[in-house]
């Protein structure tokens, strides 16, 4: 049987520009992540300045250079894109500042937290939610010469679907995302662009072309992170230079009941698990989604890690301690 595909369709968007956000040292991180979300609604996306300090930044750039020669392509992808992934074992700053980054939990959670509700039994009405889970964590290498990808939304991946919007409503998302910058990320060396306000798209509707006018780039300083839904319409640029090469540390997440991108339980060893703290291991997957996915002998999985851990200390991350360090 044949599938008609519905034709190509001008859609509208309500935003013309990428919102950006100045992060300065005076501003609390429950501050700006409450900017990043309302912004996030109108556009898809946002850019925050100097998310991470430049010491940060090259320190993760530091721990990641060992495993540089080991970068490979990715299918989907252009050769002359490269990535590393596992990273949480591979730069432990990384981890605490990008994984659990403040502003990032708290975008994560918002539009991710799943809410369900319904009838437990006669006479007991439930309701339940289960916080995001830990997605993929990549390097990414745009090399000189690279070409562009085609605009595309990251939520394939979960096979998300969604009706045009006019206005943003939670539970549209399957996943969000977080790249920082690592080096300098201007539009002749390869910045990925976006069309803000794509997120509200019919999705039955053919992505534009890669010269649509209404394309804008996400160019950003090292230590500049843009945060983006997995609904907006995006791509990689073209590397015009001949000796620059992008680099950008990311971070994915998406609703605890999905199949996770990266496998994070075959990724890393349940020693290496075991040395990471507590918030982390059950963000990538060692915790119980509720209602109760996720067992292992009837158990939280986080007592395979630790035998001993106390499962009532809701340790939320390092995500405030990681959020100063990197100020």
């Amino acid at each position: 049987m044949t599938v008609e595909q519905p034709q190509s369709q001008y859609q509208e968007t309500k935003v013309s520009e990428i919102p950006v956000i100045e992060l300065k040292s005076s501003a609390g991180g429950d501050a700006v992540a409450n900017e990043a979300i309302e912004a996030m609604k109108v556009a898809g996306v946002c850019i925050v300045r100097n998310l991470l300090d430049q010491s940060t930044v090259d320190k993760i750039h530091q721990e990641l250079q060992p495993w540089e020669q080991e970068q490979t392509s990715f299918e989907g992808f252009p050769k002359s894109y490269c990535q590393v992934s596992g990273l949480l074992s591979k730069s432990p700053t990384y981890a605490q500042c990008i994984v659990g980054n403040e502003v990032f939990t708290a975008v994560r959670n918002y539009f991710l937290t799943s809410t369900y509700e319904c009838w437990a039994e006669q006479g007991t009405w439930m309701s339940i939610q289960s916080p995001p889970q830990l997605d993929s964590t990549l390097a990414l290498y745009v090399n000189p010469g690279s070409g562009n990808q085609g605009l595309h939304r990251d939520d394939a991946t979960q096979q998300n679907w969604n009706t045009g919007a006019s206005e943003y409503r939670l539970g549209r998302d399957s996943g969000c995302a977080m790249m920082v910058a690592l080096n300098e990320c201007a539009r002749e060396q390869g910045a990925t662009r976006f069309i803000p306000g794509s997120h509200l798209w019919d999705y039955q509707y053919d992505h534009p072309k890669n010269d649509d006018p209404r394309v804008r780039y996400a160019e950003m300083r090292p230590g500049d992170a843009y945060l983006m839904l997995s609904s907006v319409t995006h791509a990689g640029s073209i590397n015009y230079s001949t000796d620059h090469r992008r680099v950008l540390a990311a971070v994915f997440a998406s609703r605890s009941h999905l199949r996770q991108v990266e496998n994070q339980y075959l990724t890393y060893d349940l020693e290496t698990v075991r040395k990471f703290p507590k918030w982390l291991q059950r963000f990538m997957g060692y915790s119980l989604s509720k209602l109760f996915q996720g067992w292992v002998d009837k158990k939280d999985p986080l007592l395979v890690v630790d035998p001993n851990v106390d499962l009532n200390d809701e340790d939320d991350g390092g995500a405030k301690t990681a959020m100063k360090e990197s100020m």
